[in-house]
């Protein structure tokens, strides 16, 4: 903004599913999108396979199945996860994403290094005496978005001001 009185649009980013939550590190913002797996098709008997799709005034793509992570757990529903990288300060610059086949992402943290998702696993088949949830650690870096790391805990998760990250651990209380 050079002149507060008449801001100017310089990019739009538009991603499909519904916002997680974003946070900003630097020159980008992070943004966590969901989105179901599958939608209806054609058919009443039909379904149809919803790719992410990130764009931008000139860039526009659907994320290939080839590029999405799949998480080995088993759940009433899949979600992509996508985990959207964008320079706010050079806007040629396309942005950069990760994404996963997991179930909804129901809340997140954020350090200045890491992004952490925690994922309430809703596996059916298996007869689980507590709830769980799902850790999965995101590396950010600038435009580089890296799952390192995976885990579970007991319980699920009340919000973000559940989990923490101190002296290069993740601190998490669930219920």
């Amino acid at each position: 903004i050079s002149e507060r009185a008449n801001p100017i649009l310089k990019r739009t980013v538009r991603l499909n599913g519904t916002l997680s939550g974003s946070r900003m590190i630097g020159t980008y913002v992070y943004a966590v999108v969901n989105q179901p797996a599958v939608g209806p098709g054609k058919s009443e008997t039909d379904f149809e396979v919803l790719l992410p799709r990130i764009a931008t005034s000139g860039f526009a793509k659907y994320v290939q199945p080839t590029e999405i992570r799949y998480v080995n757990v088993s759940d009433v529903s899949y979600f992509f996860t996508t985990v959207v990288a964008v320079n706010i300060m050079y806007d040629v610059q396309e942005p950069t994403y990760e994404s996963f086949l997991t179930g909804a992402t129901t809340c997140i943290y954020v350090s200045l290094s890491n992004m952490y998702l925690a994922v309430p696993n809703t596996n059916v088949e298996v007869r689980l005496e507590v709830e769980e949830t799902l850790i999965y650690r995101v590396s950010l870096d600038g435009e580089k978005i890296v799952c390192e790391a995976k885990g579970v805990v007991p319980g699920h998760v009340l919000n973000q001001f559940s989990m923490d990250e101190y002296d290069g651990h993740f601190r998490i209380a669930t219920t």
